[in-house]
């Protein structure tokens, strides 16, 4: 990347010049002598204001044009064979340079907002389903992939996972899945760093999405400035949309390492992703390995003043920087396509060079516009999404769809969700009357059977609302569009279940702000890049297996409970162990009910005197409720907050417990709290009902992002204690003599794994759910209030003298055991004699 040309030092009017409804003057034709460079902007029209005129072109402009271009027949012969001499130059001679490119930045996963209300785009829900199917029988089926007539994929949509009915064949979710190329850092001679191509990549395949922080106008005209006084020589700014800017100057992905060139092999693209609209590299042809991946910087990238340009091709404009949108040299290719003026301005060299400078549109050069052909439908669609910026762009556009009669290209416009468009251009554009007639005009061409199209896209709000416009045409388009729509008949379609309607909850829980962002704030690299050996070794070591437990052979029934025991002669000597396992469980499980049942029974006389005892600890309980009532208000938010805390930390804790043995017994406790205290604040914020609730609960949902909140949190403590010295070795041993000693695990393991168990003992899960809550009650001490309002839910609970205890029944003893001896011994039936 370019460095800052030597001179004065840039201003925020240097850096911010001119508006977007100014134009700029023409560049001199000779190239600039002066080393500097900075905008300037005045009118193109001197005496007037106004802006130039929209309507076709007259019969005297085309003329000289047409001349000129005729005239030129054997000069496009020339320059079309140069492309096929086109030889890419390789970079593979240069080292990979990651870990130095990685201390220049902080790495990001994906975009950070600096509110959740930007970003966001404009598309209805509408436009976001696609038409394709997978098809098994067909070997080569592609289902939304970049040779598929993928309606979403041509407009830049990318798919919905669990919509697509292509589904998990769907080849059109490289936003969402992270499907990126295989490329590598390297430093170059003079553009700093730079993605080289570590394999050949075909066309259109997504190299990188290009993260960073995306903020606001405001904070960006703000950041430019102080940049500049920073000395930064690097820019490293894209426009999202109107108003709205990615920074991956000091934070972002290696999307930000790919250099300008005037020759590029790759494009920028906005996609819709969801609720939010992201941009990503994409390649414009098949790049080979060793080849630098390059875009053009004066189509999005923003920075300061126009710096040196050192990309080295024969069309080189020399700098970087200070080109408009209207500039034929930087015009995407898209944009080219859906004007249909490709092949004329390749023949007549209108994008320039060093020598020779490029064709402003509209200015010094003004397109022929033709009605739209069948081929180019998909381009025009694409490029109106693409257009809502660009004011200029968007009226030629809609002058070709205005000048299309036939019937099949409206159909297919229709098809590429072209009310859907429309909506956007009268919502976003609602201010320039020129536009807005335009589209009205557009559609009211536009033949229909049924409204459902209608009813979809929502075109009939923003249309309603001309209809009160005083300009007397736009009035009048727009009531005749309202009257014959509302001839149509709605056609009934079966209801899907749809996973649109999750859309924006999936956004709210997905989305991370610039301030919660800096929370977890830790260099990390992305996934594709990450020493995940390091992290399992030094940091997270995997607890060794429980070796299982030897049990004794249990011993033989006793006499008392005669058994009749099938014939053993035939059975082999692992058959006999299950089988005597199985009737000496049986019978423990026999005598162990009985002796309850004696006890049961033992006790019954003294229930009256133990009742009467019971007394006080009643009368307790009902004066902690009685309390509970007489509560202030603020008393009862804190309550319900330490509830609320202790929810939280519940989990905080059970997902940190496997890093317990890596750091005091203290120092654990005070990180679980300030985890716990971090998270509870932000649910206060997000979710401020909760003190609606009278008994509080956690989703799976929330328990998840809770315990991935946790993670990146304790990874950062152990990397922050491994720095002091403090991280202490874990203790690897200790869950084997914890599990070795204890007996209630050892009464419940068995010497085959075959062998069925039957065991009144807890769980091993059981047990660590007791460890976690004693160690939870240790850091946030014990809540008594809470479990006496669960039991205010209770019948016993509803009365204020509750009702004493019943004796359950005294459990009769169980019948002697009759085994059944089956061909399958390792599945034992057993029946109970009657």
């Amino acid at each position: 990347m370019g460095d800052i040309i030597e001179g004065t030092k840039p201003t925020l009017d240097d850096l911010w010049a001119g508006d977007e409804d100014q134009k700029p003057q023409t560049p001199p034709v000779s190239p600039p002598r002066s080393p500097s460079f900075k905008h300037e902007h005045k009118s193109s029209f001197p005496g007037s204001t106004s802006p130039p005129p929209a309507s076709p072109i007259g019969e005297e402009d085309l003329k000289p044009r047409t001349a000129r271009a005729s005239s030129s027949t054997s000069k496009v012969k020339s320059r079309k064979a140069s492309p096929e001499e086109f030889k890419p130059v390789l970079i593979d001679d240069l080292p990979t340079a990651w870990d130095e490119a990685h201390e220049t930045f902080e790495a990001l996963e994906k975009c950070v907002y600096e509110r959740k209300d930007i970003g966001l785009s404009k598309e209805n829900d509408e436009m976001m389903v696609c038409e394709c199917v997978y098809n098994r029988h067909d070997p080569d089926a592609d289902p939304c992939g970049p040779d598929s007539d993928c309606i979403n994929r041509a407009l830049y949509i990318e798919c919905i996972a669990g919509e697509c009915r292509a589904g998990k064949h769907c080849h059109n979710q490289q936003f969402s899945k992270r499907q990126y190329a295989n490329v590598d850092v390297v430093l170059t001679e003079k553009k700093g760093y730079g993605l080289r191509a570590s394999s050949t990549i075909p066309a259109n395949t997504l190299i990188y999405e290009y993260i960073g922080e995306v903020v606001a106008e405001k904070t960006f005209r703000k950041r430019m400035q102080q940049y500049a006084d920073e000395g930064i020589r690097h820019f490293y700014f894209m426009m999202l949309q109107k108003e709205e800017y990615i920074d991956a100057t000091k934070k972002g992905g290696i999307g930000r390492f790919a250099n300008h060139s005037c020759n590029p092999n790759c494009e920028v693209q906005k996609w819709v992703v969801g609720r939010r609209l992201r941009m990503g590299i994409f390649t414009k042809r098949d790049v080979i390995k060793g080849e630098e991946i390059t875009f053009n910087y004066n189509v999005d990238r923003y920075g300061h003043d126009a710096q040196t340009c050192y990309c080295g091709e024969p069309n080189c404009v020399g700098t970087i920087g200070g080109k408009t949108q209207t500039d034929i040299g930087t015009m995407n290719d898209l944009f080219l396509d859906a004007l249909g003026i490709t092949d004329e301005v390749e023949a007549m060299g209108m994008k320039g060079s060093k020598k020779k400078k490029s064709r402003q549109l509209d200015e010094d050069f003004v397109p022929i516009l033709r009605p739209i052909s069948a081929h180019e439908v998909q381009k025009v669609a694409a490029a109106i999404r693409q257009s809502m910026e660009n004011k200029k762009m968007m009226s030629r556009l809609l002058q070709r769809i205005q000048m299309t009669d036939d019937g099949a290209m409206h159909r297919q416009l229709m098809r590429m969700h072209g009310f859907s468009l429309m909506y956007m251009v009268l919502t976003e554009l609602a201010d320039d009357n020129e536009i807005v007639l335009l589209a009205l005009e557009s559609m009211n061409k536009w033949k229909l059977q049924i409204r459902n199209k209608i009813e979809d896209s929502k075109i009939e709000e923003p249309v309603k609302a001309l209809s009160q416009s005083g300009d007397e045409k736009i009035c009048g388009l727009a009531k005749q569009l309202i009257e014959y729509w509302s001839t149509l008949e709605l056609s009934y379609k079966i209801p899907r279940v749809s996973k649109i309607a999750s859309l924006d909850a999936d956004d709210e829980a997905g989305t991370q702000t610039i301030a919660e962002a800096n929370v977890v704030s830790a260099a990390r690299r992305p996934d594709a890049w990450e020493n995940t050996q390091e992290i399992q070794i030094d940091i997270a070591p995997v607890r060794p297996r429980t070796l299982p437990v030897s049990r004794p052979r249990p011993p033989p029934p006793p006499p008392p409970l005669p058994v009749k025991k099938p014939a053993l002669n035939s059975m082999s000597s692992t058959d006999r162990l299950k089988l005597d396992a199985i009737i000496a469980m049986a019978e423990q499980t026999v005598q162990a009910q009985a002796a309850a049942a004696a006890v049961e029974a033992t006790a019954s006389p003294q229930a009256g005197s133990s009742r009467s005892g019971s007394r006080p600890a009643e009368d307790e309980e009902r004066r902690k409720r009685q309390k509970r009532t007489h509560m202030t208000e603020e008393e009862l938010a804190e309550q319900k907050e330490r509830r609320l805390r202790k929810l939280i930390g519940a989990v905080v804790v059970k997902s940190m417990n496997k890093y317990k043995d890596m750091m005091e017994h203290d120092t654990f406790k005070k990180y679980a709290r300030e985890c716990t205290d971090t998270l509870v604040k932000k649910e206060k914020k997000r979710n401020p009902s909760y003190q609606d609730v009278k008994h509080p609960s956690l989703s799976d949902d929330k328990k998840a992002k809770i315990k991935s909140f946790t993670k990146d949190y304790t990874h950062k403590i152990l990397k922050h204690l491994k720095e002091k010295g403090k991280l202490r070795n874990p203790k690897s041993s200790s869950s084997l003599r914890t599990n070795s000693n204890d007996p209630r695990q050892a009464a419940s393991s068995s010497t085959n794994g075959d062998t069925p168990s039957i065991s009144t003992t807890p769980s091993q899960g059981a047990i660590q759910r007791l460890r976690d809550g004693e160690l939870v009650d240790d850091i946030f001490g014990a809540d008594e209030d809470m479990v006496m309002d669960l039991d205010e839910d209770t019948p016993e609970m509803q009365n204020d003298h509750p009702a004493p205890p019943s004796v359950p029944p005294a459990t009769p003893p169980l019948p002697p055991v009759h085994v059944e001896v089956v061909d399958n011994v390792s599945t034992p039936t057993s029946q109970w004699e009657t």
